[in-house]
């Protein structure tokens, strides 16, 4: 399974796609707004693959919201 494409889970995190609203990124560590209001934080192993899940998936990127 390719675990950057437009999939519910990424291997290792324990959240689905539907259930996030949007993501900062800082290195290798990313902090999410749920839908449901509570603040998270994950630290991913490879982050080129987990922002792109997260893109995939249509995870609105707080740095890019702003600069619209």
């Amino acid at each position: 399974m390719d675990t950057a494409s437009e999939t519910d889970y990424f291997s290792g995190f324990d959240y689905p796609a539907n259930a996030l609203l949007k993501f900062n990124a800082c290195g290798d560590l990313f902090t999410f707004l749920l839908k449901d209001g509570t603040i998270i934080h994950y630290t991913a192993s490879d982050t080129y693959l987990f922002k792109k899940w997260l893109v995939c998936n249509g995870i609105t990127d707080i740095r890019l919201e702003k600069n619209k």
